[in-house]
């Protein structure tokens, strides 16, 4: 992960960046106030692998790391359609529903799975003041950088 940074340039640098991708779903995954990045690290790469399940096939997020007032983590997440042509913006509601108890089971808090309507919508929101825009933050290390690349080039 990138160290942490408070600067407002940098947070409008963020939406640009996450606005243009077919972003799926937006998850607000919480932690305690006591985790440290291992942590974070530890439950994201258990819950990564819950996500791949789900997805049967290729992944990939970005997101940030917020310190304040509460831990939390944002991510962007997308697909690639697995072998029967579907992406996680087609799966049911009860697949949601497990990826919610399973970061309840690896970080004790809850999380928030919604579908994406707007991109450009979710990045503001993620670089706004409240979140990434005044305080302190950290970029995640991206996963599925090779369907990111397919994305951008």
């Amino acid at each position: 992960m990138n160290r942490a940074v408070r600067n407002t340039e940098q947070s409008q640098q963020v939406t640009q960046f996450l606005g243009w991708t077919p972003w799926e779903w937006f998850a607000t995954l919480t932690l305690p106030d006591t985790a440290t990045m291992g942590n974070l690290e530890w439950c994201l790469k258990k819950w990564r692998r819950e996500l791949f399940n789900v997805a049967k096939g290729k992944i990939a997020y970005e997101g940030v790391f917020v310190h304040e007032p509460n831990k939390h983590v944002h991510l962007l997440i997308m697909s690639q359609p697995n072998k029967h042509g579907q992406t996680l913006a087609d799966l049911d509601q009860s697949a949601v529903t497990e990826l919610k108890k399973r970061w309840f089971a690896l970080a004790g808090r809850p999380a928030d799975i919604r579908p994406v309507s707007s991109s450009e919508g979710i990045a503001a929101y993620m670089s706004c003041r409240k979140n990434i825009g005044s305080r302190p933050w950290e970029t995640i290390d991206p996963c599925g950088i090779d369907l990111l690349k397919q994305l951008r080039s």
